[in-house]
């Protein structure tokens, strides 16, 4: 009887041995040991990286919303900088963010089609005290909403363009 509840832990041993046996996707990333740069026009989703990857770029992709459940791969990682740049992002949901307790540093740029709102949506849902650089440049917004940095409290400097 005592059997199979040893082989069921054992199962559950190996599969989470495995699950930190993950690769760079190499087809759309380039990863050193801390850092991922994914890239690319077929780039359409949040790719799973290996877990030691801390600071993710997302460059010239096509992945057109981000909420919590599309960004799910990268809560596997402790990510402390996260960049996107022009993905052609029309769609920003007020949880996208919101699962990263770590962020430092968060770059949405060149996403000319996102909407100001939308990023501040979800600069007030997500938890900010880590945060020290907020990169929001060029984005050709014609204004910024008035609490647009009312959940930010400790952040050296914004860029706005």
């Amino acid at each position: 009887m005592t059997f199979i509840p040893i082989c069921l832990l054992l199962s559950v041993i190996v599969y989470v041995a495995r699950s930190d046996d993950i690769k760079c996707p190499v087809q759309f990333c380039k990863c050193t040991n801390f850092e991922a740069i994914c890239s690319g026009k077929y780039l359409t989703y949040i790719l799973r990286l290996p877990r030691n990857i801390r600071k993710v770029t997302f460059l010239n992709g096509n992945i057109r919303t981000l909420s919590g459940g599309k960004i799910t791969n990268l809560t596997f990682n402790v990510i402390e900088i996260l960049r996107f740049i022009n993905n052609n992002i029309v769609r920003l949901e007020t949880d996208a963010f919101s699962t990263f307790m770590t962020i430092k540093a968060l770059t949405i740029s060149s996403e000319p089609a996102l909407l100001a709102k939308d990023v501040m949506n979800v600069l007030n849902n997500m938890k900010t005290e880590h945060l020290k650089s907020l990169n929001i440049s060029d984005n050709n917004w014609g204004y910024l909403p008035n609490d647009m940095f009312k959940s930010i409290k400790r952040i050296e400097f914004t860029i706005l363009t």
